[in-house]
């Protein structure tokens, strides 16, 4: 019961927005739409429009909505296997949300981490270079023995 109680909660929605802002917003609908292109896939521009409301409002808005509705409606997990609704103790509940953290933890280690590591390999550490592709991103397939040049995508004309 526990773990059905807390499994899909609060965490997985704070790990939604982080993947939804990081992508729309960090990495960039233009380069989403460059990545499209590049897999052949032409969208027509009503498809452009939409994809960009819904990325950039309706998903975060929607998961934020979300997250707080959850937090006002919460309640402490519950048994429903016995004639009474049987309320875990605080120990259990403890751990109940100690499972729902483990991914939140893995968003703030590591961040810390991957400047380390960027440190240590002598690499860039500011924020646009932490935040950027790397230089291996790109299709792994190449057409008619010809791939662009790392960091230089083709211009698209997005709307």
């Amino acid at each position: 019961e526990l773990i059905d109680w807390y499994s899909a909660a609060w965490s997985l929605l704070i790990c939604g927005i982080t993947e939804v802002i990081i992508t729309v917003y960090v990495y960039g609908h233009r380069n989403i739409f460059v990545n499209i292109q590049e897999m052949e896939i032409n969208l027509p521009k009503a498809m452009k429009y939409y994809f960009l409301t819904t990325w950039k409002v309706l998903t975060p808005l929607s998961l934020i909505f979300i997250l707080l509705l959850k937090f006002v409606d919460y309640i402490p997990a519950y048994s429903t296997n016995t004639q009474e609704k049987y309320v875990f103790p605080d120990a259990v509940q403890c751990l109940g949300w100690a499972m729902s953290l483990v991914p939140v933890v893995f968003l703030i280690v590591g961040a810390p981490l991957e400047y380390y590591k960027r440190k240590s390999e002598g690499k860039s550490t500011d924020m646009l270079s932490l935040l950027s592709p790397s230089d291996e991103w790109g299709p792994s397939f190449v057409k008619n023995g010809v791939k662009k040049p790392a960091g230089q995508p083709e211009l698209v004309e997005l709307l």
